[in-house]
């Protein structure tokens, strides 16, 4: 399968925030992937001051899930002359087929004779650089941070601003060898121009006072 890998790097965290952030990292991933259909292996965390880092393996396409619908119960569904009633019509169109084309099913295991009408759903596979972007948003907003700093930044998931344990100042993500598109937004709120906008790359950063060129 495929690997995966994020760093997400910013300004100097505590020390004693790292062991807890890098597990809760690993675990959120894991629920959060496996939610998706994107079936994780491998999943491991890692984390200095300035960086949190997230690899693991996935599948490149999520499985076709199938689900049972259910509508009414049969009692329901004819009236006493055998024809549909509107509560079966409803459901049938609702579902976009015909009464007769739904099938029967108990939606109470425990009372198997008492059938309803059942629509099965099938609902096909994304291509997992099509899911992970919300899969990492979740992630990063899921992370309890001892103490969280708003920083005037705001992503693309409904949820609006984006506070966060500090700054990120890079993000590396990449699936298959591949640059995922994902950004961080300067807030329109914003005060000053010290935020600026992050876009994921290929690129990770060395130590700032060990390193030449900044980049490794």
């Amino acid at each position: 399968m495929p690997e995966f890998l994020l760093e997400v790097g910013g300004e100097e965290m505590p020390a004693g925030w790292l062991s807890g952030l890098t597990e809760q990292l690993r675990q959120r991933f894991t629920e959060m992937a496996d939610r998706e259909r994107l079936v994780p292996e491998q999943v491991r965390a890692f984390s200095t001051p300035r960086r949190l880092v997230l690899a693991a393996t996935i599948v490149d396409r999520q499985p076709a899930r199938e689900e049972q619908v259910f509508g009414p119960s049969l009692r329901a569904a004819r009236d006493a002359a055998g024809k549909w009633t509107a509560a079966a019509e409803g459901f049938a169109r609702k579902n976009n087929v015909a009464p007769e084309d739904l099938g029967q099913a108990p939606k109470d295991p425990s009372r198997p004779q008492e059938l309803n009408l059942v629509f099965l759903r099938k609902t096909p596979g994304r291509d997992a650089a099509e899911v992970l972007p919300s899969v990492i948003a979740s992630v990063l907003r899921s992370l309890a941070f001892p103490k969280r700093m708003s920083w005037d930044a705001w992503i693309d998931d409904g949820k609006g601003a984006f506070p966060f344990g500090r700054p990120i100042r890079w993000l590396l993500f990449v699936y298959g060898g591949r640059v995922v598109p994902f950004t961080i937004m300067r807030s329109a709120a914003a005060q000053t121009g010290q935020v600026q906008e992050v876009t994921t790359g290929a690129v990770t950063y060395g130590h700032r006072f060990l390193t030449t060129s900044g980049r490794a």
